[in-house]
């Protein structure tokens, strides 16, 4: 895993370059996310995933990102929720764990697989105790 401080005002290419995307690749991913018809989120998405490298990020991240890179006014969690998971930029991003997604095009993005939502009907890790563990009371 690469430990670089990137610029923050390198261009999303370079910084993504610095964390070991190949260039030739990157510039192609990014022209054809320009082509008519393309999800305007997948290619803030991709550009957002630039700067955190093969550590990804989760898509409230990627939502904050854009934000902050003056990329959307207002985020909308949905739409880069639907952008980076649908089949159209599979190719493009990869699930990297925690619920966290990277750009295909980093040599150290390893794909995940994704969490899956479990049965039963009780949250957190008391629920999945076994009866009397991990309870307070009858000492």
């Amino acid at each position: 895993m690469h430990s670089l401080t990137i610029c923050p005002t390198a261009l999303p290419p370079q910084a993504a370059v610095q964390h070991g995307a190949p260039r030739e690749r990157l510039a192609s991913e990014l022209e054809s996310l320009a082509g008519k018809g393309r999800s305007q989120y997948a290619r803030h998405a991709y550009k957002v995933l630039c700067w955190p490298g093969p550590r990804g990020l989760k898509v409230a991240g990627i939502n904050q990102m854009a934000m902050e890179k003056g990329y959307i006014r207002d985020g909308n969690y949905n739409s880069f929720s639907n952008a980076v998971k649908s089949s159209a930029s599979s190719s493009l991003f990869v699930h990297v764990g925690g619920n966290k997604y990277a750009l295909a095009a980093f040599p150290d993005a390893v794909k995940q697989p994704k969490p899956t939502r479990g049965g039963g009907g009780g949250k957190g890790p008391a629920a999945a105790a076994a009866p009397g563990e991990g309870e307070a009371g009858d000492g």
